[in-house]
């Protein structure tokens, strides 16, 4: 029985390092450092001349004054906030792939690693998705405790406050874990 325990645990590895590499290989494929126009975030108002463009530009420049507006400072907020949805995910990917404790997350994350998401989340670094994912992140950490219906719709709401790029992002991720919970 033990030879069994330690063939499942090894395999469980290599394919937690497989799945690892391509999830890693995709969101390397898809890096594009932010724009001037992502840094700056703002749009052109007929009362005020420029305005934060989102929620997250008009909280960050409350908080931050015009540091806000510097390209290094801005870069390296956009790296982390990026970079806590990676991190999560390998984490996720091998908390549910070891000794296959989670199948059903280990798919869904092979499916995620293999899909044009992947590679388009670090893409679009800077364009306030990443804000969308922490959300989601947020979500799936309280997800146990929270109201299925009323919660999503409002962190549904917030995430198009931060993006409008978010609807096809984050609410659809949204949707399917309310789905989920429900069916299940």
């Amino acid at each position: 029985m033990k030879i069994k325990s330690n063939w499942k645990t090894c395999f469980s590895i290599v394919i937690a390092i497989i799945l690892g590499y391509i999830l890693l290989d995709s969101y390397k494929c898809g890096f594009r450092w932010p724009s001037d126009y992502v840094l700056t975030n703002h749009v052109i108002s007929y009362r005020c001349g420029f305005l934060p463009r989102s929620l997250v530009g008009a909280i960050g420049y409350v908080i931050f004054g015009i540091k806000w507006y510097s390209w290094k400072y801005m870069s390296l907020i956009i790296i982390l906030t990026g970079s806590i949805f990676v991190i999560w995910t390998l984490a996720l990917l091998f908390k549910s792939t070891i000794n296959f404790a989670n199948p059903a997350m280990m798919v869904l994350i092979m499916i995620f690693a293999l899909s044009p998401f992947a590679k388009y989340y670090l893409h679009e670094m800077g364009y306030y998705e990443q804000y969308g994912y922490v959300l989601a992140i947020l979500l799936c950490v309280f997800w146990k405790k929270i109201n299925i219906y009323i919660v999503p719709a409002i962190c549904s709401f917030l995430s198009l406050l931060i993006s409008e790029s978010n609807v096809f992002l984050f609410v659809p991720i949204i949707f399917a874990f309310s789905f989920f919970t429900i069916i299940n």
